[in-house]
């Protein structure tokens, strides 16, 4: 059989290209259309090399000790974490307690759905580290000054969740959810805390969401996450937290990619050396020991002309 010749070859080629030329030029003008706005926004493009992230305990430091209990929140503060974060369930009576999952059985040897009983009964069970199950109030008094993030599950949280904040004066809570009907309400009920909008498939639609009602930001999966989405994002004005990051390598990448996003991570422990909100402290630490050394000389030398 002889062999197509280059020229057929070719022309079958540019046939297959002629057909699929819709989507290419749909492609190429969706392509220029984000230059142009790179371009004219290239200010913007620029002051994204600043470097910010954050570091953040997953239900509490999950990696550390048992997940959403006090002891996981103590050993998150103990690694100098710079926020921390926890899960929220509503009780039948309405109490918020520090539940993932919507029954116990993966933290302790009885499987209750924490949703249908009653704060008293949930708190006869045992968790796996031998302590009863701790309620929002309880975590928040063991943060002392650290900033929590609540990551509110379930259904109805927004009003007694609301509540709970408005008694409290704090000004380091926010708070993250998928259920992002649920999350604009509490926003209505709270507008000075800010809300973020969790994902874990299309950070597009997080975003949409986001930018539509106000949210503070965005909270997602880091795989899904991309240089187009990072950019959309910021241009937005929206923050960005990545769960869950426990990999130091995988931490090291995203930070050079995505400089302004946060951290979330099981082993804060590991991953504390990335925090620039850390290493800004330390620096100003450095910055008055050294002047307070450089102005002790100089108020001896002083005393001591006035004794000559």
């Amino acid at each position: 059989m002889k062999p197509p010749d280059s020229y057929n070859v070719f022309g079958i080629t540019y046939n297959a290209l002629l057909r699929s030329s819709a989507a290419a030029h749909t492609l190429y003008e969706n392509t220029l259309h984000v230059l142009r706005i790179l371009i004219r926004d290239s200010t913007l493009y620029c002051t994204m090399t600043a470097r910010i992230m954050k570091i953040i305990g997953h239900r509490g430091a999950a990696g550390l000790a048992l997940e959403n209990t006090l002891q996981s929140i103590r050993s998150a503060i103990r690694s100098n974490v710079d926020a921390v974060e926890i899960d929220v369930r509503l009780t039948k009576d309405h109490h918020l307690v520090l539940s993932h999952d919507v029954h116990t059985g993966r933290v302790s040897t009885s499987s209750i759905n924490v949703h249908q009983t009653h704060l008293e009964e949930l708190q006869t069970v045992l968790l796996h580290n031998g302590k009863r199950m701790p309620t929002l109030k309880e975590a928040m008094r063991v943060m002392a000054d650290t900033p929590l993030i609540i990551d509110a599950k379930g259904e109805d949280w927004a009003p007694p969740l609301a509540k709970l904040l408005l008694h409290n004066h704090r000004q380091d809570i926010s708070v993250i959810a998928f259920d992002h009907d649920e999350l604009y309400s509490f926003s209505l009920l709270c507008p000075h805390i800010p809300v973020y909008a969790l994902e874990r498939t299309s950070a597009q639609e997080a975003i949409k969401t986001a930018r539509q009602n106000k949210f503070t930001g965005v909270d997602l999966n880091f795989w899904i996450l991309n240089p187009l989405s990072y950019w959309l994002a910021r241009r937005s004005g929206l923050e960005i937290i990545v769960y869950t990051v426990n990999n130091v390598l995988m931490a090291r990448f995203l930070k050079i990619l995505y400089p302004h996003i946060s951290l979330t991570t099981n082993h804060p422990h590991r991953l504390g050396f990335l925090s620039d909100t850390r290493k800004t402290a330390r620096r100003t630490r450095k910055i008055r020991k050294q002047s307070s050394i450089t102005q002790y000389p100089a108020s001896k030398k002083k005393s001591h002309a006035r004794h000559i």
